[in-house]
């Protein structure tokens, strides 16, 4: 069994109808039409990608796509049609060790694309964000994250495993939540 049959035979198993996927490698942007599912990616153009993200979704759903679009290789976009429109970003932000003018690069997309379609209806972020949370350091942080993380205190962000891009990774996401009032 290829990877294509298992994500679809756990997607089945699973009762799941849309699934965002990250790391792809997909270098282009393409969309593949299978039994049950489609699938589409947005890549970088190129014959290498070490990025990529996808979208799948049950094929007896793909006429509620209004909209599908590929930004880059890190970002795209579907827009489900309903009583009024779902807007699904999917995200693979850049890793610790990537330059933060890549990750500012990156977190400016998303920005853009977030701006786009956020006062067109429910817009929901997913994807892989690169970003150890751990645990809100104060009252705003909280708000952002929530009160529920995996560790139970803020001692391992003074960990010497805790690099300084790791660091970067989560003041990004919490700046974008925060900016974006997003909970």
């Amino acid at each position: 069994m290829g990877k294509r049959e298992e994500v679809e035979d756990w997607m089945k198993t699973n009762n799941i109808s849309i699934l965002a996927i990250q790391e792809t490698k997909s270098g282009h942007s393409n969309r593949e039409t299978r039994k049950d599912y489609i699938w589409y990616f947005s890549g970088n153009g190129g014959t290498q990608c070490h990025q990529g993200v996808g979208i799948v979704i049950r094929k007896d759903l793909a006429k509620h796509i209004k909209d599908i679009e590929p930004i880059n290789e890190r970002i795209m976009y579907i827009i489900i049609d309903g009583t009024i429109p779902i807007h699904i970003i999917v995200t693979y932000m850049p890793t610790a060790i990537d330059p933060i003018e890549t990750k500012d690069k990156a977190y400016e997309n998303l920005q853009n694309t977030y701006d786009k379609l956020c006062k067109q209806g429910p817009t929901y972020i997913v994807g892989d964000f690169n970003s150890r949370l751990i645990y809100p350091n104060n009252s705003t942080e909280e708000e952002a994250m929530g009160k529920f993380t995996m560790f139970e205190n803020k001692e391992y962000l003074r960990h010497s495993n805790y690099t300084s891009g790791m660091l970067e990774n989560r003041e990004l996401l919490i700046q974008f939540a925060m900016a974006n009032e997003l909970k």
